[in-house]
């Protein structure tokens, strides 16, 4: 939350590309893939060198559902558009909060805070509450990340 607007939404679709990276590594460590193939596939010019091969090959394999997809794409999209834009741009901004609300981890946030009077930034405590989209977006990143080491667990057969 203290990081800026761009910081936190390149520093959010980090961790969440890092963790597709893990869950694609070990599939290939248990399919006897050697390390030095591993690395050519995820350098610059290999085949998942970019955060949306690694979104396409993991729905496509069947490690995330259709809605982890669908918002995983759309960090994508943000992260792109916060790191490779001169002009401003912020959660403030129309397009940004359009893009939030489409996420379904999104969805869910915004009904986690309303269990939490600390989150709504509303002044009427009678009206629909408001809420910041910065924490939206960083508490989607945190489900989805969450999302994905547990259903990691789950495929290594541990029990949550």
């Amino acid at each position: 939350m203290n990081e800026s607007d761009r910081g936190c939404v390149i520093v959010g679709a980090v961790i969440l590309e890092s963790r597709l990276v893990d869950d694609l590594t070990s599939m290939f460590v248990q399919n006897s893939l050697s390390k030095r193939y591993i690395a050519n596939m995820f350098d610059g010019n290999g085949p998942l060198g970019n955060f949306s091969s690694k979104v396409l090959l993991a729905r496509g394999i069947g490690l995330i559902t259709e809605e982890v997809f669908h918002d995983l794409m759309v960090v994508r999209k943000m992260r792109n558009e916060f790191a490779h834009t001169l002009h401003n741009i912020s959660f403030s901004d129309p397009v940004v909060k359009a893009r939030i609300d489409s996420m379904f981890f999104a969805r869910r946030a915004k009904e986690s805070m309303k269990k939490n009077p600390a989150f709504n930034l509303s002044e009427r405590k009678d009206g629909d509450p408001v809420f910041s989209y910065k924490s939206i977006f960083c508490i989607a990143v945190k489900d989805m990340e969450v999302y994905l080491l547990e259903t990691r667990a789950l495929r290594a057969g541990y029990k949550i």
